[in-house]
């Protein structure tokens, strides 16, 4: 039988942490982490000028434009798409069978957001935390209830992992 993998992926609106359970003991080690340069420097910096100005149509009047979304808002939700299209891409090369989620409220819907129908699937748990800054050494005492219960979910004799 197939040993079954299953990725956790811890991230926030600017880093992301790839991490992995080692067989038979609650030992977590980071395969990958990155942060996002974008949000970090440039967003912070870009938009800090004021808004654009609009004339009122009937008179000399002007007006404030406020962006949608500001610049900082909108690199975190590129950097959370831009995961979300990594893990599609990884679950179509057979990279993991199951996939965690760990993120605040928000990334999480975004990271949610752009995951393909095939890879939400392999969604086994989401967890609303922002465990970015954890150390591996730290996981198991935040990611034990998830791995039992997922443990629990799965029929006598499948592989864990």
């Amino acid at each position: 039988m197939k040993k079954q993998r299953t990725l956790f992926v811890i991230a926030d609106g600017g880093r992301v942490r790839f991490v992995e359970k080692r067989v038979g003991e609650m030992v977590f080690d980071t395969v990958t982490e990155f942060d996002s340069p974008v949000v970090h420097e440039m967003t912070r910096r870009l938009g800090a000028d004021r808004p654009g100005r609009s004339h009122e149509s009937s008179g000399p009047t002007r007006h404030a434009m406020e962006p949608r979304l500001d610049l900082h808002t909108a690199g975190k939700i590129d950097f959370l798409r831009g995961i979300g299209g990594e893990l599609n891409a990884a679950h179509r090369r057979g990279e993991f069978d199951h996939l965690v989620l760990v993120a605040p409220a928000k990334a999480l819907g975004h990271l949610m957001e752009a995951l393909d129908d095939e890879t939400e699937a392999s969604v086994t748990a989401r967890l609303r935390k922002d465990l970015t800054r954890v150390p591996d050494g730290q996981l198991p005492g935040h990611l034990s209830d998830v791995v039992q219960g997922w443990r629990a979910q799965r029929p006598v004799g499948a592989a864990s992992s």
